[in-house]
């Protein structure tokens, strides 16, 4: 392995650990770094895919868990209304860029459920 490859692995997993002392950590220890794909793609921590760019955000600002997991489940609700809607960024959300007001977000999830069940009422054949 090329010595500038071992630099950046060592850099990647020194960000992901600095995530897990800022976070804090339950076991006592430190937690071994699932990454998905290549090092410094994603991680999986928590149930929650966090992408590299994101590990060194969150480090380099101090950025609480808490409202990382507000930004992320603010940004599954988009993805599950659809696909199409923008997707902010986590440096976005933290400096506090307009986000889509709850009252919205609900009634899109209301739209969605309402096609999902004329679709489903069309497959049991009642139109």
């Amino acid at each position: 392995m090329k010595e500038i490859t071992k630099q950046y692995n060592t850099i990647c997993d020194d960000y992901v650990f600095s995530l897990y002392d800022l976070w804090g950590h339950d076991d006592g220890e430190c937690p071994q770094i699932d990454w998905i794909g290549e090092r410094g793609d994603s991680i999986d921590l928590s149930d929650m895919i966090i992408t590299f760019d994101q590990v060194r955000y969150i480090v380099d600002n101090n950025v609480p868990r808490e409202t990382f997991v507000q930004y992320y489940d603010y940004i599954m609700r988009i993805m599950s209304i659809s696909d199409t809607l923008p997707i902010m960024n986590l440096k976005s959300w933290h400096k506090g860029a307009p986000r889509i007001s709850e009252e919205r977000l609900e009634f899109l999830e209301g739209l969605k459920q309402k096609l999902y069940d004329g679709i489903e009422e069309i497959k049991e054949g009642a139109f």
